[in-house]
């Protein structure tokens, strides 16, 4: 059964380096979801790069964070940004065993959800 929890905002830039790090590279699947559109697959199946959140001037909250997916290596890297604007609260869900299963940025315009890919 998956543990779900709400990061303090004071916690965000240091425990999603953390995540970015552990997860990196893992297949993730990147989903939109707002009263307007529904649900939206953005990214199927795409490893994590990292998950990045942009401080407002003077400690007053996050003005954006990054989702970024895709494949570095090769000779034609693929890469794939997703936005979040105005990020209000970041939820993760983990296994019994500490597995992250997904995390949930509230934003703006709606939830952005990054799911591992099974």
């Amino acid at each position: 059964m998956s543990k779900i929890r709400e990061l303090p905002q004071s916690e965000w830039e240091k425990e999603l380096s953390r995540i970015s790090a552990e997860y990196q590279g893992h297949p993730v699947d990147v989903n939109v979801e707002s009263p307007d559109i529904g649900r939206v697959p953005v990214v199927e199946s795409r490893p994590l790069i990292a998950i990045e959140p942009d401080p407002a001037p003077r400690g007053a909250g996050f003005r954006s964070m990054d989702v970024v997916v895709g494949d570095q290596s090769g000779a034609n890297p693929q890469g794939y940004r997703h936005l979040v604007v105005g990020p209000q609260r970041v939820c993760v869900a983990e296994s019994d065993a500490g597995r992250l299963e997904w995390l949930e940025v509230d934003g703006e315009g709606g939830k952005t959800v990054v799911k591992l890919a099974a």
